[in-house]
């Protein structure tokens, strides 16, 4: 991407963001809030109950940190430094942090990414103070993102398989249910379409009006598809605590 199509872009998230909201305060009619709704809502509540030191895998741009208002320290590991962590890591190598040296991990939207599964597994096991928790989450329908970097999925079941089975699942929460899973697969599917070529990005800029009034009609027939739909059948995201065993089991 060329200086002027950087400039443009981020231009027009700008203007997108002050419109529609930004991570992890989307509006309706932002095209990610049917799959962020409830991740966001169950984030926000379980976020203030973890205490200590928190170490947030994968952190990003930071989003949740202003939730964990009971944290003594929160500290961001990731594999790229573009957003500042307070650790980057090299994938596949041991994590430049002290063994049982943190009170609470979070891990939320990365594990699907994630080339050295079983070695981030194993270090967040590692650095994990016994009976310790660990907040997880992950999509299970959404489309293809972040490529070549999106490499598996998970259900519920298998989110409560990740950890060794001495560890303890407190619970496992299926999020959105078939009109989010539809929704999203729709907005994001035009969304990726308006922005792959000139003309298209040029035509979604035109059409910006039309396409927040889109998403917002899509965003609430997805929600009251949502509170009539079976959970069980299609969800979009998984969220699970797990607690690791202390010294007595």
């Amino acid at each position: 991407m060329d200086h002027r199509a950087a400039r443009a872009k981020r231009l027009f998230d700008l203007v997108y963001g002050a419109l529609c909201g930004v991570h992890p305060n989307l509006r309706p009619w932002h095209f990610q809030w049917l799959a962020t709704k409830d991740l966001y809502r169950e984030l926000g509540a379980l976020a203030p109950q973890l205490e200590g030191r928190i170490l947030d895998v994968g952190c990003g741009g930071k989003p949740y940190w202003r939730w964990l208002t009971s944290a003594q320290e929160c500290v961001g590991l990731d594999v790229t430094a573009d957003s500042e962590p307070d650790i980057v890591v090299v994938p596949g190598e041991r994590w430049p942090v002290d063994d049982a040296s943190f009170d609470a991990v979070l891990a939320t939207q990365v594990l699907e990414h994630v080339r050295d599964f079983d070695n981030v597994r194993s270090e967040i096991d590692r650095v994990l103070k016994p009976r310790g928790r660990a907040v997880i989450s992950v999509p299970f329908i959404y489309n293809e993102h972040g490529a070549p970097d999106d490499l598996r999925r998970f259900s519920a079941y298998g989110v409560a398989q990740i950890f060794p089975p001495d560890w303890e699942v407190l619970e496992v929460r299926r999020l959105g249910s078939l009109g989010s899973s539809i929704g999203i697969l729709f907005l994001n599917w035009a969304d990726i379409s308006l922005s792959k070529t000139w003309p298209t990005k040029v035509l979604k800029v035109a059409l910006l009006p039309a396409w927040i009034a889109v998403s917002a009609i899509v965003n609430g027939i997805g929600a009251v598809l949502d509170s009539i739909g079976d959970r069980s059948v299609a969800y979009v995201n998984v969220l699970a605590v797990f607690l690791k065993p202390g010294a007595d089991g």
